[in-house]
């Protein structure tokens, strides 16, 4: 009779330790889906603001507008960095596809090396500006950007 008792104590027992983790592994998977609307909600209202920049923005951005877009969306994407969508931005907004003509036969070669004398510079110079907690650091990432077309221009005279 001691035995029975025991074996049905432990079978008590098993059970309630059953019931305990079954609630919270069901209470773990709320606390994932409230976190999972909730990011959903934040990347929404992102989305809706990215997308009413993009409503008032001209169709010539200028590099300012063209790089704090580019960064703010770029760091909602999984496995980015700051420095990753910055060196991307700076790519992107320097030579936005629309202006790259489709042949480089035609192009001068002072035109090029401008461009990419820009590029190094605001690479060597200006990446460091932008940062998660800074807005992406835009005005003084577009100044920055705005010297190096200075310290380029000038070089070449």
């Amino acid at each position: 009779m001691i035995f029975k008792l025991e074996n049905r104590e432990r079978g008590l027992i098993n059970a309630l330790i059953f019931k305990l983790e079954n609630r919270e592994r069901e209470r773990e998977r709320e606390r994932e889906r409230e976190m999972e609307r909730r990011n959903n909600l934040r990347v929404l209202v992102l989305m809706v603001v990215g997308l009413g920049f993009l409503a008032r923005q001209s169709s010539s951005a200028s590099f300012g507008q063209c790089y704090g877009e580019c960064f703010i969306f770029c760091l909602l994407k999984p496995n980015e960095t700051v420095c990753t969508c910055s060196l991307e931005c700076l790519k992107d907004c320097l030579f936005p596809s629309s202006s790259l003509p489709s042949s480089l036969d035609n192009v001068p070669s002072s035109a090029l090396t401008d461009r990419y004398c820009d590029l190094g510079c605001a690479l060597f110079s200006c990446t460091t500006l932008s940062s998660k907690n800074k807005s992406a650091g835009v005005k003084e990432m577009e100044s920055c950007v705005n010297s190096c077309s200075q310290i380029c221009t000038s070089k070449k005279h």
